[in-house]
């Protein structure tokens, strides 16, 4: 999940802030399924290489939105993994 170290991750990956050790009053914040939605919003091979290829621009505008929720700092702010297909099923 963590991409802070040269060489370990892939060209354009994100790592979620708390892989890296995010920590809050004055304990860690966990990895969690919150992770996970942030990774399939920030690995280039996942949603962004959906949207590279996407055709029509309606699909990748929801796609640019459910990324821009997937990707929040606070972990406790991102949709759940269900929330975000719900949101894409809705649209595309």
């Amino acid at each position: 999940h963590a991409c802070g170290v040269a060489g370990d991750c892939e060209a354009g990956a994100r790592g979620a802030p708390e892989s890296a050790g995010l920590c809050r009053a004055g304990a860690c914040v966990a990895v969690g399924p919150w992770t996970h939605v942030f990774d399939t919003a920030s690995r280039p091979w996942l949603l962004p290489g959906v949207v590279k290829y996407a055709e029509d621009s309606a699909p990748r505008k929801v796609l640019d939105r459910v990324m821009s929720k997937a990707r929040l700092a606070d972990p406790a702010k991102r949709p759940t993994f269900d929330a975000m297909l719900a949101e894409v099923e809705r649209h595309i």
